[in-house]
């Protein structure tokens, strides 16, 4: 039990119940049902993980990254607008 925890530790990255499962050498469903104590602390780890926050911190800059392209392409639109008023006076 101890190798996929160790593996957390080393990369960085959180076991899933599945990899404890097989390392274990049981089934997926056996591990859920008869340790849901440890299903439990690899849930929370996962959930507090490094992994998780650096996914989150990737989501935030795409969210700002995609509002200031929007911006850019609002006044680019209107930039061309104005400029096709003015050769083209109704």
């Amino acid at each position: 039990m101890a190798t996929p925890l160790t593996a957390q530790a080393e990369t960085g990255r959180t076991p899933s119940v599945l990899a404890v499962a097989r390392r274990l050498g049981i089934a997926n469903t056996t591990f859920r049902c008869h340790y849901p104590h440890l299903r439990e602390g690899i849930a929370a780890a996962a959930r507090r993980s490094p992994a998780t926050d650096a996914a989150e911190g990737a989501y935030a800059k795409l969210v700002t990254d995609n509002a200031r392209l929007r911006r850019a392409n609002r006044d680019a639109h209107a930039r061309a607008r104005v400029t096709c008023l003015r050769r083209n006076p109704l």
